[in-house]
């Protein structure tokens, strides 16, 4: 993904966060729907650990899976509380991370 659409899908997912704090429905299913976009964001920036690792940033691994696995864990429950959580406190940070790691190496 290019830096703009990673930035899209970080401004969608703080609309959905905020979405979620008000226990709206429309926002579950919303971030349900973004589910293939954190995936597909989460597994760019795994690929580019080495990489990282090399220029001297540390991502640690464990985390990154621990944060898919928080997110996964609410939407199998359909948990809004967990999900708020995930999506405010551990994804949007990972996502803005990404986005910040994709505009210095482009």
């Amino acid at each position: 993904m290019t830096s703009d659409e990673v930035k899209k899908v970080e401004d969608t997912l703080k609309i959905i966060g905020e979405s979620l704090m008000e226990y709206s429905d429309s926002a579950y299913d919303n971030a349900v729907k973004m589910t293939k976009y954190i995936s597909t964001i989460y597994g760019e920036l795994i690929d580019l650990i080495p990489y990282l690792k090399k220029e001297g940033v540390d991502i640690p691994l464990d985390i990154l899976v621990a944060q898919l696995n928080n997110y996964s864990q609410a939407v199998e429950k359909k948990d809004i509380m967990m999900l708020t959580d995930s999506i405010n406190y551990e994804v949007l940070d990972t996502v803005s991370l990404y986005r910040e790691i994709l505009e210095q190496i482009s």
